[in-house]
């Protein structure tokens, strides 16, 4: 079985979905993927970061290293979402149709 096969065996669960036929859209399932988890991970750190920074009771130290982890985290969120754009803006550009977010497979 190759690696299209069983991604479309994947796929399959949701029969509106296109059908996989190249590396593009491999690719494009893949880019979906990353971007996902980026913004999804950041919003977990985020409030992580919330909760350090409410529970410091008060030490300088612990203030600072939530401030520090919040910081990091909305930069996260911020490059995830400018990817999110980006891949928007790049599939505009190069005329790709069916460029729906809720759309993972772009046809190329």
């Amino acid at each position: 079985m190759d690696i299209f096969s069983e991604l479309q065996f994947v796929l399959d669960v949701a029969p509106d979905r296109p059908e996989i036929e190249g590396i593009g859209d491999i690719l494009g399932l893949v880019m979906n993927l990353l971007m996902g988890l980026g913004i999804g991970i950041s919003a977990i750190f985020i409030g992580l970061a919330g909760i350090k920074f409410i529970t410091s009771g008060g030490d300088p130290k612990a203030v600072d290293q939530s401030k520090r982890a919040l910081t990091y985290a909305i930069v996260a969120a911020i490059i995830s979402v400018g990817a999110l754009a980006f891949r928007i803006i790049l599939l505009q550009v190069i005329g790709v149709e069916g460029q729906d977010l809720i759309d993972p497979v772009p046809s190329f």
